[in-house]
């Protein structure tokens, strides 16, 4: 399956919906670490993720499950106003979280 990376930004409601919005999107095949040789994995920059999924319209609609799924989890709107979902190629990533 292709592999998807996935920026976005979420509105600021209290409580902060960041931290609720990763939880999210582990269930739904994304992850904020990418794995690279040898079986490590690095850490992604903050409000990136990354998953396999078999179309382009698969990975939007679980990156905006994952969405809606927070709001429900926090109790509050949350709005996603900017985003980008896009095929991984030829990547180089560099991080100074590992795993």
């Amino acid at each position: 399956m292709p592999q998807f990376l996935a920026s976005y930004d979420l509105t600021n409601t209290f409580p902060s919906p960041y931290a609720p919005f990763i939880e999210q999107t582990i269930p739904r095949g994304w992850s904020p670490w990418i794995p690279v040789q040898n079986g490590q994995a690095y850490r992604l920059p903050n409000t990136t993720v990354q998953g396999d999924f078999p179309t382009l319209e698969a990975a939007v609609a679980e990156l905006e499950a994952a969405r809606a799924a927070t709001a429900r989890a926090i109790g509050k709107i949350v709005e996603m106003p900017k985003w980008i979902v896009t095929e991984a190629s030829n990547a180089i990533v560099a991080s100074d979280e590992q795993r």
